[in-house]
């Protein structure tokens, strides 16, 4: 039944890589579902609306190493990505890899217990 969850989430991990992604496929303009990486586990929510999308990856406990996160914006054809890390900018960049939305950081990140990142493509 896991396997079945991932699937429906759209979920991939790579750990040495730092990269995460979600690709939801229930439900994807209003999402939210918890997932696990080597060294914590957490939430990610999305919401679309309009040419938007806004989305969270939340650690709950532990932390993820981070430096790229892979996301499917659906019909959304976006041109621009904000990341923030408790409300403090990240540099990032917005690559274009078929239908998914690659955000690379700079640098990778630690993302720890009770922190949160969020992104905002437009």
């Amino acid at each position: 039944s896991y396997g079945i969850f991932v699937s429906a989430c759209g979920f991939t991990y790579h750990g040495p890589k730092g990269e995460i992604g979600f690709a939801p496929k229930i439900n994807p303009d209003d999402f939210k579902a918890p997932f696990t990486a080597a060294e914590g586990w957490g939430t990610y929510s999305q919401q679309r609306s309009g040419n938007a999308m806004e989305v969270q990856l939340q650690v709950k406990w532990g932390r993820l190493t981070l430096k790229t996160l892979r996301l499917a914006p659906g019909g959304l054809a976006p041109q621009e990505v904000e990341v923030s890390f408790e409300g403090q900018p990240v540099a990032a960049k917005l690559v274009r890899v078929e239908d998914q939305a690659v955000i690379q950081l700079a640098e990778a990140m630690e993302v720890e217990e009770g922190s949160r990142l969020e992104v905002k493509l437009s």
